[in-house]
């Protein structure tokens, strides 16, 4: 197998496991919706699904991707920005993790504890690895395709974390696992990836990861973006128009929408804003929406991460 194919496989078996991961982020949103007491039915599933995370993506995936950041940072192919950003991603997911896997263990045993605060915290870990799969989809991977060779994804692999079996999803799956593999299961079939693919997308919904490498994969290169909430993106616009608007007389009055998200295009694009009638210089403004919509991935995780990390600092 030549450099090329060696290098796409492996980041195909790494975007196949973010698929994967996927399901797990869904699976946390929902059952912490319903209850985290140790009565509620779906309390050891949350314990499970847990369990897996600290046991197989913490130390074999992300650790990947940890060498992958810093082959790229090497060969100054990844921003210093992304690289460090990921590797933070990463060890506040094995951090969060491992606590949050002990309170439900904990919890289970009925011991004293904050049930709402629990259930907040298990959302915020769901959407801070969703977060992190869109940034490396979109940054990491792209950039590891273009610019590692065969020898550095021999050193990779050297390591030894890419030959681990997944315990719940490659093989013979684990006992500890099997209620766990039987609800993943159970979900894939009602709700398939090209069912997530082609459903109506709106700004809560959470991003399908299967999209944005669909779209990437349709171009020779697609520029990485950065992931930002939708407040952070409409004022990002509204200072770009400010910075560079032609002149017209007058300082021109800006009121800019919400972006809405969308379907990935094959840009890797999931927003747009609507036209507000700007008389005189929509044109412009259209222009400026466009150029920011090809760096910047919505995502409502940022927002989550603000809003969450408020309640548990206020709790």
């Amino acid at each position: 197998m030549d450099g090329e194919d060696a290098m796409r496989t492996g980041i195909e078996k790494l975007h196949t496991e973010h698929i994967r991961l996927e399901r797990l982020v869904r699976l946390l949103n929902g059952q912490s919706c319903l209850r985290t007491d140790a009565t509620a039915p779906n309390i050891a599933l949350l314990v499970d699904a847990l369990c897996y995370l600290t046991r197989f993506p913490d130390v074999t995936h992300h650790v990947v991707e940890d060498r992958i950041v810093e082959k790229l940072l090497a060969k100054k192919a990844l921003s210093i920005e992304f690289g460090h950003e990921i590797e933070a991603q990463h060890a506040a997911l094995i951090r969060d993790g491992r606590d949050l896997l002990r309170d439900l263990q904990a919890a289970t045993r009925q011991e004293n504890m904050s049930q709402e605060l629990v259930d907040v915290r298990v959302r915020l870990y769901a959407e801070r690895l969703r977060h992190n799969m869109v940034v490396e989809e979109l940054t990491l991977f792209p950039a590891a395709e273009k610019y590692l060779s065969d020898e550095d994804w021999s050193a990779i692999e050297d390591h030894g974390e890419l030959g681990q079996a997944d315990p719940l999803l490659d093989g013979e799956v684990d006992g500890r696992f099997a209620e766990l593999y039987r609800v993943i299961t159970a979900e894939a079939k009602v709700a398939s990836v090209d069912e997530l693919f082609l459903s109506r997308v709106s700004y809560t919904d959470l991003p399908s990861i299967e999209p944005l490498r669909t779209a990437r994969l349709s171009q020779d290169l697609v520029m990485p973006k950065k992931v930002l909430g939708a407040e952070q993106i409409r004022q990002e616009v509204h200072k770009r128009i400010l910075r560079d608007q032609p002149e017209f007389g007058d300082q021109m009055g800006v009121s800019l929408p919400l972006p809405k998200a969308h379907l990935v295009d094959d840009m890797a694009g999931n927003w747009d804003m609507e036209e507000q009638g700007h008389a005189g210089y929509g044109s412009y403004v259209r222009r400026v929406v466009d150029e920011a919509r090809k760096e910047f991935f919505l995502s409502d995780a940022a927002d989550h991460d603000e809003v969450l990390g408020d309640s548990l600092a206020h709790d």
